[in-house]
């Protein structure tokens, strides 16, 4: 009786673990793929502008070429050049791009890894742009610059991070490389961890606090690498954007 209690304890704690990690990074590397693949429309469109091409034209040239990346051939990215593709289509019927807000179907519909908002940022400052005359093709750029820096900033912290997490992982090895080296001794760990009550608490605990210390490091990754949704920062630049949009403006001509 022991033996499938401890065992179904086990698994199921082993499993939400599991399931949770797996999930982060299943969301981090959604955000990647729609990031690069948002950069790669925002470069081709402040390209196409510069050439002297309509933003519509230029826009529907640079969601094409997005769509012969590979990230478009992920399905975050292939979901991120169909939202793109609404969009535009609505601005050649003469629709204003982006006015969907966050977390509404659109350009803004969430997507549980931040991009939604940073496609809804873009879109919007195409509006803002053609609403007041301003220089498209170079606040494009500058945008183009602050998603570089994202994705600079999470190479660099990955990069970092990385003996953090192999440590993590070694830790979790050596229990099982003890109780693989004590089985071949004839010690019976294992007989001892699933066949009596203490051995089933000692198991239960010991993988309790192995968890503890997965979701723990899990938690400080995430902060480090700017939180939830926004995990690659560097965080805040929605200011440099808001200050990027000001000097287009008075660039311009338009009165401070």
């Amino acid at each position: 009786m022991l033996t499938p209690v401890a065992l179904t304890g086990a698994a199921a704690m082993v499993t939400v673990t599991g399931r949770r990690v797996a999930l982060a990074a299943m969301e981090l590397s959604h955000w990647g793929v729609r990031t690069r693949a948002l950069r790669e429309f925002t470069d081709a469109l402040s390209v196409e502008l510069t050439v002297g091409a309509r933003p519509v034209q230029a826009a529907e040239h640079a969601v094409a070429a997005v769509a012969q990346t590979p990230e478009a051939r992920r399905r975050a990215g292939a979901g991120l050049v169909e939202q793109l593709r609404r969009e535009v289509g609505r601005a050649r019927l003469g629709g204003d791009v982006g006015v969907s807000g966050a977390g509404a179907s659109g350009a803004g519909e969430s997507t549980g890894d931040g991009t939604g908002e940073e496609v809804y940022q873009v879109l919007r400052l195409w509006s803002v742009a053609q609403r007041h005359g301003l220089a498209l093709g170079q606040v494009m750029r500058r945008r183009v610059d602050g998603i570089e820096a994202q994705l600079t900033h999470l190479g660099h912290t990955s990069s970092a991070l990385a003996g953090a997490r192999l440590t993590e992982i070694i830790l979790l090895l050596l229990p099982v490389g003890a109780m693989g080296i004590g089985q071949s001794m004839g010690v019976a760990p294992v007989g001892f961890l699933v066949g009596n009550v203490l051995g089933v608490l000692v198991l239960l605990a010991g993988i309790l606090l192995a968890c503890a210390g997965v979701l723990w490091v899990e938690s400080l990754t995430v902060t480090v690498l700017g939180g939830v949704g926004g995990r690659a920062g560097p965080p805040e630049l929605a200011a440099a954007g808001v200050l990027d949009v000001f000097a287009a403006a008075l660039a311009a001509g338009l009165p401070v």
